[in-house]
């Protein structure tokens, strides 16, 4: 059996590995692993309205008390207006669960880009909005005091009990997306042709 993020690796070994072995590397990943939630907004804009706003503009990270996080120019109609982690991208989520997605990214663009969107007034909000949340979007290893390394628990997380490999990016010694996925997934093949 093969497992992909920290939470169904956790729910696949109390449920279908009836073992304290497998209790034990429940509990182990929970305190070892944190998920960290991201979303992105993206949005678009009408081919027949105003000169973008953004025009010129670079990927910029957007501090401050501003909700964006990230707002990445893709073309002259489509950015990727908000990249965030953690509680904002729970926020955001529950801005898109609510139907209010739309008034809050155009009163953070006009917060994060005052002189910019000025110039358009309202002819610049969004045209749509497109929301794209990931509940365990990438994980990070917790504190911990037991002294084990990430590269040894990574390991253990190869076959925590016979017969269920963990494999993903949650299950890598460094946490980098699609790297770690990869990384991860080599780790069992080698285990299981050894």
């Amino acid at each position: 059996m093969l497992a992909t993020t920290a939470s169904a690796a956790t729910r696949l070994l109390r449920t279908a590995a009836d073992s304290a072995a497998a209790a034990a590397a429940a509990d182990e990943l929970e305190a070892t692993v944190r998920a960290v939630p991201l979303m992105r907004v993206y949005a678009t804009w009408p081919a027949d309205g105003p000169a973008p706003w953004w025009r010129g503009m670079a990927k910029t990270v957007v501090g401050g008390a501003s909700k964006l996080g990230m707002f990445i120019p893709i073309d002259d109609r489509v950015a990727m207006a908000s990249y965030t982690d953690g509680a904002l991208a729970d926020e955001w989520n529950d801005a898109e669960k609510s139907g209010e997605i739309e008034e809050l990214l155009w009163r953070e663009l006009r917060r994060a880009f005052p002189r910019q969107t000025a110039r358009v007034g309202d002819a610049g909000r969004p045209e749509r909005v497109y929301a794209h949340y990931w509940p365990e979007g990438v994980h990070c290893f917790a504190p911990r005091a037991d002294g084990a390394s990430d590269a040894a628990l990574a390991r253990r997380w190869v076959e925590p009990v016979p017969r269920l490999h963990l494999v993903g990016e949650a299950f890598s010694a460094q946490h980098q997306w699609m790297e770690s996925a990869l990384q991860s997934a080599g780790s069992v093949a080698a285990r299981a042709l050894a």
